[in-house]
């Protein structure tokens, strides 16, 4: 029974001090933030308005993206000339569903570069 109770406090020991770090665990988030990008690459440059008609704008921006300590993205932006047209919102959408390990410090927010290729 102490063998189990050790065992038991040594998990708790070992997850709470995972939790305690008090920054992001960078190389884990930009995983998340490089699989978001590459679907910024390979899908919103296809965006079209509500006509149909792919209009852009099309080209190379940052994102930037609201890291929650939870672990969650909590808001991203995107700047003129994407900011709400098609491609923009296509790439907002990408980034706002992000799942990365929480931390126990404060929300932080990061800029991400993003393409958005003219389809040819």
């Amino acid at each position: 029974m102490r063998f189990g109770i050790a065992i038991l406090l040594a998990a708790t020991a070992v997850t709470t001090a995972a939790l305690a770090s008090d920054t992001y665990d960078k190389e884990q988030t930009e995983v998340a933030l490089a699989r978001a990008s590459r679907q910024v690459h390979d899908n919103c440059g296809m965006a079209t308005n509500e006509d149909g008609v792919r209009s852009g704008p099309w080209g190379k921006t940052n994102v930037t993206v609201t890291l929650g300590h939870n672990g969650h993205s909590k808001g991203v932006t995107i700047p003129d000339p994407f900011n709400g047209k098609p491609t923009g919102n296509c790439a907002v959408k990408a980034f706002s569903n992000l799942t990365f390990p929480p931390w126990s410090g404060p929300d932080t927010s990061v800029d991400w570069p993003v393409e958005i290729p003219k389809p040819k």
